[in-house]
């Protein structure tokens, strides 16, 4: 299947990702999932990057 990066240029489109904040235990875990996303979707940067599901529950965890 052809990618979204093949069928149009870089420039024609944004693309935004979420960081699954209850998937990650660590700096570590957060770092790995942030560095796979541009390369799962085929890109080299993202334009906008968003907290999933913040809530009370993990927000100490995302101020570290």
């Amino acid at each position: 299947m052809e990618g979204l990066v093949e069928r149009h240029p870089r420039d024609a489109f944004e693309l935004a990702a979420k960081m699954p904040l209850r998937d990650f235990r660590d700096a570590e875990d957060q770092e790995a999932i942030f560095a796979e996303q541009p390369a799962n979707c085929g890109v080299t940067h993202l334009d906008y990057y968003l907290l999933h599901n913040m809530g009370t529950n993990v927000y100490d965890k995302c101020r570290k």
